[in-house]
């Protein structure tokens, strides 16, 4: 168990149960993995145009809704661009 929990944090393994007083109750490590995902996708597209971030996203797995969130945009506007990226491969200029 780490230091830093106290008794009846950690499971047998040392990971997170629950935060008393907290609305989050979670089992190995789910929501730090989550955190660290989105962190290493936004590092990973910092600097590129949206269009370029939203592509890249898209080619590493991520959903339009999580792309969206981690964009700070619509669904709406990540779907369009990933439509018409598609358009623009398959009918060249």
């Amino acid at each position: 168990m780490p230091p830093f929990f106290g008794p009846g944090l950690c499971d047998s393994h040392g990971c997170l149960l629950a935060v008393p007083g907290s609305f989050l109750a979670v089992r190995s490590g789910t929501v730090v993995d989550r955190r660290l995902v989105n962190l290493l996708a936004l590092i990973a597209v910092k600097g590129e145009r949206q269009a370029d971030q939203i592509l890249t996203l898209s080619a590493a797995g991520f959903t339009a809704g999580e792309i969206a969130s981690l964009l700070r945009t619509t669904p709406n506007t990540v779907s369009v661009t990933l439509y018409q990226a598609k358009q623009d491969k398959d009918n060249p200029r």
